[in-house]
């Protein structure tokens, strides 16, 4: 009978969990001072192969990884309350292209990430990195630029209980995609969130949010002679919110997978070629706040 009565009283607390409503909030409120140690993972995978008939006449593979912990200081916020610029203070980073190790960045190097002309930029001694490092960092590292944020995508202006799941917001997505030359239809958007669970971080409850974001028919900017037969993108994440809407995110994972087949003369006294690119990303953060 008291076995009985515990497996009573721990379903009709699992309930209560389950029937509770919560506050959704992606973008939590930062202030210029915050600190906190992040350690991130980063990876990126692009293959792109040339075909000119049914003949290969180039193919390139290029990957890389990136794992950095680093101390990491807001610097400065803009009016709606997002980090434009940071401090990051290296612990350790190693990165890797081609499997082999590169010595880009030594501990105790600083790192100013920034927004600047509607882009992110990575400074160190003053000075903007080189192209690729740049492109490195960005794997783990990145800012607000404007446009929409991840509320206006993902959000929910209602409550929601462990369980729910709710379709993404994606009218506001093409306009924002235009800002980087990028054009797609809302009509070819799709995707959802869910609430999965509830999860401890140290003594913090906290919400576990996954969501999935699928494109087709996207159409970037090209080199001139080159038309877009075939795209389709999938962006994934998964993150753990602090039911304390006023704190940070802490954990989060990001996938990214892209494929794109294009067709036509980039050389207009050259045969015609079809190129297959796909690109990969994926990252990972956990965050330590510093009190």
């Amino acid at each position: 009978m008291r076995l009985a009565m515990v497996w009573v009283l721990v379903l009709s607390f699992s309930l209560n969990l389950m029937a509770q409503e919560y506050e959704i909030r992606f973008v939590r409120p930062v202030k210029a001072g915050d600190k906190c140690r992040e350690i991130s993972t980063g990876s990126s995978s692009q293959q792109s192969t040339v075909f000119s008939g049914d003949q290969i006449i180039k193919s390139a593979l290029v990957q890389t990884t990136i794992e950095m912990d680093a101390e990491t200081t807001i610097l400065e916020i803009d009016k709606e309350g997002h980090s434009v610029k940071e401090s990051l203070l290296v612990n350790s980073c190693v990165i890797k292209s081609e499997g082999k190790d590169n010595a880009a960045i030594e501990k105790g190097t600083v790192i100013i990430v920034l927004v600047k002309d509607g882009k992110v930029v990575f400074e160190i001694d003053g000075k903007a990195v080189d192209e690729s490092l740049s492109l490195t960092l960005a794997l783990v590292e990145n800012l607000y630029t404007g446009g929409v944020s991840d509320d206006d995508i993902f959000g929910s202006s209602e409550k929601k209980k462990i369980g729910d799941s709710w379709k993404l917001n994606t009218e506001k997505v093409p306009a924002d995609m235009a800002r980087h030359g990028i054009s797609i239809e809302a009509k070819n958007i799709d995707g959802s969130v869910k609430l999965e669970k509830l999860e401890k971080s140290g003594d913090m409850d906290c919400l576990f949010i996954t969501a999935e974001m699928t494109f087709k028919d996207i159409i970037p900017k090209l080199p001139a002679g080159l038309t877009v037969e075939s795209s389709a993108m999938m962006n994934s994440f998964s993150a753990l919110f602090p039911i304390d809407t006023s704190i940070p995110k802490l954990d989060q994972t990001l996938e990214f997978k892209m494929q794109m087949t294009m067709t036509g003369r980039p050389n207009p006294d050259a045969p015609a070629v079809r190129i297959i690119s796909t690109n990969e990303r994926k990252s990972s953060h956990k965050v330590i706040l510093v009190k």
